[in-house]
């Protein structure tokens, strides 16, 4: 009421006062609200005009206007607005600055609704006067209201704060930098740049290293050592990423000893200087190494100098990167000695050269004339290259292709730059590098004779229909049998695990076996390059190894006596090439451009990595060991389709066993004993010294003759047979037993899809205590269902789309795999009794983390809720609140990154039965961790630091006679919740909720000795609520937290 008369008086004031002339104007301040009149007053169109301003924005008219005025004690932004008037209105503002009057700005019509009202904003200087004309259009008069606001920032913890703000309009405010001076918060070296904006380095620039944007010079200079006459100085500069302790470097000769060895790195984001003189005779090699397998990250990085000039610069690496100094020429890709056309010499047994062609063609390398035994290399890259002495990363490659010496017939690009590396058993090879000319063929794309890699048409194309005319390619795999051998392998590669090649880490029992595989037709099977397959997709890049993979080239699969497939296979095609034309073909093709000659041959060695069937998890017992190529019947890149795919598989019959040790083994199925004579002829099949015709375990597998389904092993090694009967037919058991079955492992609600609400199902199901393990959900095989299978799942779900077939297949489901290199570690970390929750953290200095499974105590805590406290990690948990169980696992593929301290991971709220002894010490704990899955979906070692719980006490309820329990489960809630209500006797009970002022919202009344119910309260606001219980002792009331 005092408000509203205050406005009448004020305008009762307005309409009463003659503001029509300057000098009688009216004071205005920020949020004025005026209604007036024009109405009867005079203009002021002369006086504006005489003094220069009859324009100002917007002409001045004839129409009666009145005056306003306002000092400006800041610089401020002001609107004016006129919208609400009954008439045509304008405006206009003046500046005084104390001899005249200027023009500001005016406005006739604005984007009020009508377009025909005034508005107007502008900018004010500290200390003038401003002036407010308000009149008409022509000599339009009438009411008006007029809104006067100031559109500073008025909020006072800006920088720019205005009191005289109305609305907050523009505010400015520090940062987590600066001030509101601009004075940095931190500026510990007191150089005017915030420290988190300084980029330190060396700001010399007489120093090799110096770097133009360092702000702040940290010491890291390279200056010279003044070493001897006879030494090298050896400089390397290494900047510390966030993840400092993976890194480690190690600096040596090439005979071996280390000059340098450093692994200390703990202090992010910083560098470390090491300066060396080393003796000027020997050659050295540096090798930096990251543990985690992911190299160095841009936020840190490493330069290493020799005699000042950079010679590796942020090498981009997974596990490690190296590079050679002061060694002799030829030692390696960086000190190759360059060639051209001609004859050569070697200088020692194991020489590097570097060749730039000058025009496109094929070329001949040949160490023919030699007199010892030779291979020979060529890669087509240097920087990162890690060279064996098999194939791996070269893109021709031979060994005794003219007797004992080798020949290779590159097809090169004239300008590119490629290293060639000869290795012999004599320190002096003689060799030859010579031009062939450029590829001549049939250039008619139209022609059967085609040829792809010819630059120069020689007419000799040939047409659909000529007997000429060939007829397709015919790849065959050649028998492998007399090249398998047993290898026991230390595996700490994950790549190898992410490929598909092994099944786990540590001790791996691995069968090694050449694959061998001819074009048999009397076509080139043509591949081509990476850019020429771009439409066909059919290269994929292995990031492990940092090169192409052509696919669907071969596989290895073991199938069991039940014609099931084993999960123990992998797919190799890293490069498809011609290593051998024994069949006199002339070998054309290498791994840049890649394909099979007719009548030539392309050898994966079994010393090559991943050429191998991995049996350390293989159950003992006859399997079929399939080599297969091209068994998904593709077409070559120029669509041409083999002549027959019968002999694109070769198979062995194998055995595998357990020895008395514990390791693995195999031997061949027919041939138990191995001693030549296979068991159809052998008198003593298992070698065990007795005769069949006595021994009650004819083929010693352990299963006496009677139980035996094949006391006598295998005859032959008959082909492999589907389950619908079809030889090498892909027919397979569904998980429910039904030969080529619809049923799909891990569809746990079995709608035919695997998606996310499968992997929700198992996280309900786990944790109802609802689920057995059966083929048809345990994916990981270890006979329980845990947080495991559920990551094993994600994999399928997020990656299937993405699936590179030189990996492991998301959805070909495995077995457990537990990395060893991994551990995570969870504590109590807090504990709130206010508010009744405990924390718990997690450290996992070694790998990210998928999921997780554990289970709390004491076991008579009630648990309410459970929130993720790990804000990048898109997953809450679920929880039986009652067995205290907790499933964190992120359904999309988040991951919980790497911390080196412990963290908070959830926040466990917790309810406790009435009487308990708050005095125990250890009243929580985490009781079990079941499994951690890391972010390759395996699990890991983990460690419970949490200190065991401490019995519960409980003493007799008093406080409310005759009831035994009482729990409200999960509180705070934003649903259901659930009640468990116990007394000593049946009784009349109500139970009614209110809100927090004392409204009933709802009531229900039972007859009951024990109430297990629930209350939805998903239709209330949140906030805090009362649960009153009336029982015939008395009331009980509750507090719920509707969140």
């Amino acid at each position: 009421m005092n408000q509203f008369l205050f406005f009448l008086f004020t305008s009762v004031i307005l309409f009463s006062q003659n503001n029509d002339n300057i000098s009688n104007s009216i004071e205005l301040f920020c949020g004025d609200v005026i209604t007036s009149t024009t109405s009867n007053f005079n203009s002021d169109e002369e006086y504006l005009e005489s003094v220069g301003l009859g324009d100002c924005g917007t002409s001045v008219d004839s129409s009666a206007g009145v005056w306003y005025f306002f000092n400006s004690q800041s610089e401020e932004n002001i609107e004016i607005s006129m919208c609400e008037s009954s008439y045509d209105t304008k405006i206009h503002v003046f500046r005084d600055d104390g001899f005249n009057l200027t023009c500001v700005d005016g406005n006739d019509d604005s984007d009020c609704d009508n377009y025909l009202h005034s508005k107007l904003n502008f900018s004010t200087e500290i200390g003038y006067n401003y002036y407010v004309y308000i009149s008409g259009f022509n000599a339009n008069e009438g009411d008006f209201t007029f809104t006067f606001i100031c559109l500073g920032c008025a909020d006072q913890e800006a920088c720019n704060y205005d009191p005289n703000s109305t609305n907050n309009d523009g505010c400015i405010y520090s940062d987590d930098y600066v001030d509101c001076d601009g004075n940095c918060y931190n500026d510990e070296n007191e150089n005017g740049i915030c420290d988190e904006f300084d980029i330190y380095g060396c700001s010399d620039e007489l120093s090799p290293n110096f770097n133009s944007d360092a702000t702040f010079d940290n010491g890291s200079c390279i200056y010279d050592m003044n070493c001897s006459a006879d030494e090298i100085q050896i400089d390397i500069l290494l900047s510390s990423d966030n993840y400092p302790w993976e890194t480690s470097f190690i600096l040596n000769d090439n005979q071996g000893e280390v000059w340098a060895s450093e692994n200390e790195f703990q202090e992010l984001y910083t560098d470390y200087l090491f300066q060396y003189c080393l003796s000027a005779e020997g050659c050295y090699i540096f090798t930096v190494y990251d543990s985690y397998g992911d190299g160095i990250f841009d936020s840190g990085g490493l330069q290493v100098y020799y005699e000042n000039e950079l010679i590796m610069f942020d090498p981009e690496f997974s596990s490690e990167a190296f590079t050679t100094m002061n060694c002799p020429p030829g030692y390696d890709c960086n000190t190759a000695i360059e060639v051209s056309l001609g004859n050569y010499q070697t200088e020692t047994n194991n020489y590097w050269y570097v060749f730039s062609p000058d025009q496109n063609g094929q070329y001949e390398i040949n160490t023919c004339e030699s007199d010892c035994n030779t291979v020979i290399y060529v890669y087509d890259y240097c920087s990162g290259l890690l060279a064996t002495d098999s194939n791996d990363a070269t893109i021709y490659y031979n060994d005794d292709e003219c007797g004992l010496q080798s020949q290779v017939n590159p097809l090169l690009e004239g300008g590119s730059i490629y290293y060639l590396r000869l290795v012999a058993d004599c320190d002096n090879i003689d060799w030859e590098i010579s031009y062939i000319g450029p590829v001549q063929g049939c250039m008619d794309t139209d022609a059967c004779n085609f040829n792809p890699i010819a630059e120069i048409d020689d007419a000799s194309c040939l047409y659909p229909g000529d007997p000429d005319c060939t007829s397709g390619p015919d790849l065959a795999v050649l028998p492998f049998e007399d090249s398998m051998y047993l290898e026991v392998y230390e595996n700490n590669d994950g790549c190898a695990i992410d490929e598909g090649c092994l099944n786990g880490y540590g001790t791996r029992y691995l069968v090694r076996f050449d694959t061998w595989i001819k074009n048999i037709g009397d076509q080139d099977y043509f591949i081509g390059s990476v850019e020429d397959n771009e439409e066909t997709n059919q290269f994929e890049w292995d990031e492990c190894h940092n090169h192409w993979h052509y696919k669907g080239y071969a596989e290895y699969v073991l199938f069991d006596s039940n014609g099931q497939l084993i999960p123990v296979g992998f797919k190799n095609g890293f490069c498809v090439m011609d290593l051998e034309c024994s069949d006199g073909g002339t070998a054309q093709y290498g791994c840049s451009v890649m394909g099979i000659s007719a009548g030539c041959g392309d050898i994966y060695g079994a010393s090559l990595g991943c050429q191998w069937i991995d049996i350390t998890t293989v159950p003992d017992g006859d399997y079929t060991m399939v080599v297969r190529t091209n068994w998904d019947q593709d077409p070559d890149a120029l669509g041409n389709v083999e002549l027959t795919y019968e002999n694109n598989w070769m198979q062995s019959c194998i055995r595998v066993i357990t020895l008395e040790d514990g390791s693995k083994s195999y031997v061949m199925a027919t041939d138990i004993d191995n001693d030549g004579i296979d068991n159809i002829n052998d008198p003593d099949i298992d070698g065990d010294g007795i005769l069949n015709s006595e021994d009650d375990d004819v083929d010693g597998n352990g299963v006496l003759n009677e139980e035996d389904s094949n006391p006598y092993g295998l005859s032959e090694c008959f082909s492999y047979t589907d389950c619908n009967g079809e030889i090498y037919g892909n027919a397979q058991l569904d998980c429910n037993g039904v030969c080529g079955g619809e049923s799909t492992t891990g569809d746990l609600n079995m709608d035919g899809f695997i998606d996310v609400f499968d992997g929700q199902e198992y996280i309900n199901q786990i944790l109802n205590d609802d689920i057995n393990a059966t083929t048809c959900n345990d994916l990981d095989s270890d006979n329980e269902i845990t947080v495991s299978d559920i990551g094993l799942l994600v994999n399928c779900i997020n990656n299937e789309s993405n699936f590179r077939d030189n990996q492991s297949e998301p959805c070909q489901y495995g077995m457990e795999i537990t990395n060893p290199n991994n551990t995570v570690y969870f504590d109590i970390s807090e504990v709130n009794w206010e508010e009744s929750y405990f924390d718990i953290s997690i450290l996992n200095p070694d790998n990210e983390v998928l999921g997780y499974q554990f289970i709390v105590g004491n076991e008579n805590i009630v648990i309410n809720d459970v929130e993720n406290l790990i804000p990048d990690y898109i997953s809450e948990p679920d929880f039986s609140p009652i067995d205290r169980m907790i499933i964190g696992i992120s359904l999309e593929d988040s991951l919980i990154q790497k911390n080196y301290d412990p963290i908070p991971l959830c926040r466990v709220y917790f309810e406790l039965p009435l009487g308990y002894d708050t005095s125990v010490e250890n009243l929580f704990c985490i009781e079990e961790i079941i499994d951690v899955v890391n972010q390759d979906y395996e699990n890991v070692i983990f460690i419970n630091n949490s200190e065991e719980c401490d019995p519960f006490e409980q003493f007799d309820i008093v406080e409310y006679e005759g009831l035994n329990n009482l729990i409200f489960y999960p509180n705070p809630t934003n649903s259901l919740m659930f009640m468990n209500i116990s007394f000593d006797k049946k009784q009349e009970i109500s139970i009614s909720v209110f809100d927090v002022v004392g409204n009933m919202i709802s009531s229900k009344n039972y007859f009951e000795k024990n109430i297990y119910d629930k209350i939805d309260f998903s239709n209330l606001s949140k906030g805090i609520y009362n649960v009153s219980i009336n029982y015939s002792k008395g009331i009980i009331n509750k507090k719920i937290i509707i969140k």
